[in-house]
């Protein structure tokens, strides 16, 4: 009999470890993926749970589990915001729909609960694919950049859902430099990290053809906020002092780029005479310009 157990927890184990590489593999590539992971967890969570419900084990043990995970119930408290704004909602038909599209918000807790942590050796294989999957996603983003893939796209922010993935460029953005920092990290702590010299490279020219802000200003503030902990252990004064310089000079440097991007986007290039505006576009098309419209874009007026 505690054979059998050992192989059904270990059978367990098994499928909640493959849910959780399919989210990692599917949170840069397409969002089905991710339901469909979250739903496969999830269901490896109820088949765990009936078998202790109908073995006479412990079925509530999941649920006081859950109760003792800040984590958790701090997850859990996201989707518990989103029901709360059923009360004062005007428009039910899309509160419940956006309640759905977020049911992943409600299964996780569950699963991040009921499950043990990953081993260290485990997190170094999930942050290996992740990054590997995140590699992908910018390189098909790429291949529309280079043309090596015929898409037409107006804007350089259409390339991460063109050919093969769909994914906001925010979201991959933010990955990208997350998995920068990753790719970092398996080249200092692992014998085999150095195989990540070349997507670290590629998904920092990602990040810089997309021009992403966002992804940069992530990327120096996980580089600040980890010279900051190398400095809480450094051996000598001296090398902490250094670790804190570098970090201050990465937040104010990151800060300063930020900012004057900011303002190039939001300086004017060149005045406008408004009584003499073009009627036509350099297609043709007729102009339907808004002059009450005082917002601007890359140093232009979006009217």
């Amino acid at each position: 009999m505690s054979l059998f157990i050992l192989d059904w927890n270990r059978l367990i184990r098994i499928l909640y470890l493959t849910g959780l590489g399919m989210l990692l593999v599917s949170l840069p590539i397409f969002n089905v993926g991710m339901s469909i992971s979250v739903f496969w967890m999830g269901g490896v969570w109820l088949l765990d749970f009936l078998n202790d419900a109908f073995g006479l084990k412990d079925p509530g043990r999941k649920f006081r589990q859950l109760r003792q995970n800040h984590w958790a119930l701090l997850l859990l408290s996201i989707y518990a915001l989103h029901v709360l704004g059923l009360l004062y909602t005007t428009d039910f038909q899309y509160a419940l729909k956006d309640l759905r599209i977020k049911v992943p918000l409600l299964i996780l807790p569950f699963v991040v609960a009921a499950f043990p942590a990953i081993s260290k050796k485990q997190f170094i294989r999930y942050t290996a694919l992740f990054t590997v999957a995140v590699s992908f996603s910018a390189l098909c983003s790429l291949f529309v950049y280079w043309g090596i893939v015929d898409r037409q796209f107006e804007d350089i922010r259409e390339i991460t859902h063109l050919f093969v993935i769909n994914v906001s460029h925010i979201r991959l953005s933010l990955m990208a430099a997350l998995a920068v920092a990753f790719s970092a990290w398996l080249v200092l702590k692992t014998k085999w990290g150095r195989a990540f010299i070349i997507p670290l490279i590629g998904l920092l020219y990602f990040l810089w053809v997309v021009e992403s802000m966002t992804g940069f200003s992530v990327l120096f503030v996980t580089i600040a906020f980890y010279f900051f902990h190398l400095s809480i252990s450094a051996s000598t004064k001296k090398f902490k002092g250094v670790l804190i310089g570098a970090a201050a000079i990465i937040i104010i440097g990151g800060t300063w780029i930020v900012g004057s991007a900011y303002q190039d986007y939001h300086d004017m290039a060149k005045e406008y005479d408004i009584e003499n505006l073009p009627a036509k576009t350099a297609l043709g098309n007729p102009y339907d310009h808004q002059i009450e419209n005082r917002q601007v874009e890359n140093g232009h007026y979006v009217w």
